[in-house]
């Protein structure tokens, strides 16, 4: 786990401090009550009920708009919506990984300054470059909010969770997405340790050696650990920061979409029908991995 700064953790306090898991697709946040009980911040989700699962998206059509809100209306505010932002941070635009995703997105991802990834929007009629760090900041500042308005507290400390594999760079614009949303970064924990903790600590109480495996919207982590009474250790990681939750949602997407075009060689994928479909693929992956049922899909 990564410390940048001991001297706040005599300031820190339960009350003032949340933990976020930062994911690719959606982010949660955790704080505790006045009664330490752990609880998640929450946002009404589209079907009227309470989620902690809020989308890592941001829009800007005459102001900023985060979560739920921007997702629902992502299909109409195509030219000012970004999404998948951590997908970028902290990586150069010539990197291998980006040049193999800038053609999935309907936003322009270009050469920022530096030669840093950035996006190219169009935001309250202006166009701008901005950068993931920038939506990180936006996503971890409504976060905030959620819990604020719930507690009645200033949120003025973060701990978040990033994937194993970040690099350097990828954890400082991290920071520094923590940094521009108004908070102090205590802590960054790798994302299977995270895991591993919260797992832990509910369901296992002898010392055993866990695998413990990640799979979000865009990354993958691995690691073994090792629980020996209230103390962890890492004894071995790995990973993919290249697929996830969104390549599945591709391999759906390209079976259903071979399947339309076998009852209509004629059928033309526009953008709108493609962001369309792939949304209602994300749905489909969401349902059948929570069934208990088994059988064909298609």
């Amino acid at each position: 786990m990564d410390n940048p700064g001991d001297p706040l953790l005599a300031q820190a306090n339960d009350y003032n401090t949340v933990g976020i898991d930062l994911g690719t697709t959606y982010s949660t946040i955790s704080y505790f009550t006045t009664n330490r009980i752990i609880e998640n911040g929450k946002e009404t989700a589209m079907d009227g009920h309470d989620t902690p699962y809020i989308p890592s998206m941001v829009c800007n059509l005459d102001h900023v708009v985060v979560g739920t809100n921007a997702y629902m209306n992502r299909f109409h505010n195509r030219n000012c919506t970004l999404y998948d932002s951590k997908l970028f941070i902290g990586k150069r635009f010539a990197d291998q990984s980006v040049q193999e995703l800038i053609n999935n997105y309907p936003f322009p991802i270009v050469e920022g300054d530096n030669g840093r990834a950035a996006f190219k929007v169009a935001w309250q009629g202006q166009e701008e470059i901005i950068y993931p760090e920038q939506v990180s900041a936006m996503v971890i500042q409504y976060l905030c909010g959620l819990v604020e308005k719930r507690t009645k507290c200033r949120v003025e400390y973060v701990v978040v969770s990033v994937p194993a594999s970040f690099n350097a760079d990828e954890r400082a614009c991290t920071q520094s997405a923590v940094k521009m949303a108004g908070r102090k970064l205590l802590a960054m924990i790798d994302e299977p340790s995270a895991a591993a903790i919260s797992f832990t600590s509910r369901n296992v109480t002898d010392d055993k050696t866990i695998l413990v495996y990640d799979l979000g919207g865009g990354t993958f982590d691995v690691s073994i650990m090792r629980k020996q009474s209230s103390e962890y250790k890492v004894l071995g990681v790995d990973g993919d920061i290249h697929f996830g939750g969104r390549n599945l949602d591709l391999l759906v997407f390209e079976e259903v979409l071979r399947k339309i075009r076998d009852q209509d060689p004629s059928f033309e994928l526009t953008e709108v029908k493609k962001e369309a479909i792939m949304a209602q693929c994300e749905e489909l992956k969401i349902n059948i991995s929570v069934t208990e049922q088994n059988g064909e899909i298609f």
